[in-house]
């Protein structure tokens, strides 16, 4: 008999802030490369354009970032709080230990990213664009991933707790092993083999049922004759 696999269960490493320097947001846009040990309470940081950028035990809280592009970022041990991270781009940068908490990302950019330990929680993410990405412990709480772009990623130890999914892409995504029960589903993008294995609720599974092509439909009065 095969053992059997263990599932893996996400639960992302809890974030231990260290102390911090406050400082004015308008700083951050002048000097983007290398941001440690610093908090930034309200403002506006942007514009702001940099590649390979490390920031590493930062606090940001009700700070609003403005077409910042941030391409091959390194962030680690950093904690948004009540932002707004609109069309911020991430592309290909890797995320350990970071935290969205009541956050907007509508439409946020991070394909070809690493996201480890990672936590989002109420937050807006809508068009968030996360495809080719590699999510290890993610957490996803009572997150709006509608129009969201998950395909092509692979996903280790990710869970999706009272989200909206709906019109989300995840083709070529495997979610086997994936617990989709607590959150609302609506015309996902994918195929029959993408959903394999996922844990979906009985009423959830009626909504699925056109991807095996089948036809739900209710008998009728003529046809009951």
């Amino acid at each position: 008999m095969k053992p059997t696999k263990k599932k893996t269960v996400a639960c992302p490493a809890a974030l231990r802030l260290e102390a911090m320097l406050p400082v004015d947001a308008g700083i951050l846009s002048q000097q983007a490369d290398d941001w440690t040990d610093r908090s930034v309470e309200r403002g506006t940081v942007g514009p702001l354009a940099a590649e390979h950028a490390l920031w590493h035990n930062c606090l940001f809280r009700n700070v609003t970032f403005t077409d910042c592009r941030l391409h091959s970022a390194q962030l680690s041990d950093i904690r948004f709080e009540g932002c707004d991270l609109s069309n911020l781009a991430l592309d290909g940068a890797a995320l350990n230990r970071v935290e969205f908490v009541g956050c907007k990302l509508l439409g946020a950019a991070l394909p070809d990213a690493t996201l480890n330990h990672v936590r989002l929680e109420r937050c807006n993410g809508r068009y968030l664009n996360l495809s080719g990405s590699r999510l290890r412990q993610v957490r996803f709480t009572e997150c709006d991933l509608t129009e969201a772009a998950l395909n092509d990623c692979r996903l280790d130890g990710v869970a999706f707790e009272g989200c909206t999914l709906r019109s989300t892409e995840f083709s070529h995504t495997p979610l086997r092993g994936i617990d989709l029960r607590q959150s609302q589903l609506g015309d996902l993008r994918l195929t029959v083999d993408d959903l394999r294995g996922a844990i979906v609720a009985p009423s959830q599974a009626l909504d699925l049922l056109p991807l095996l092509g089948v036809v739900v439909r209710t008998q009728t009065a003529e046809e009951t004759e």
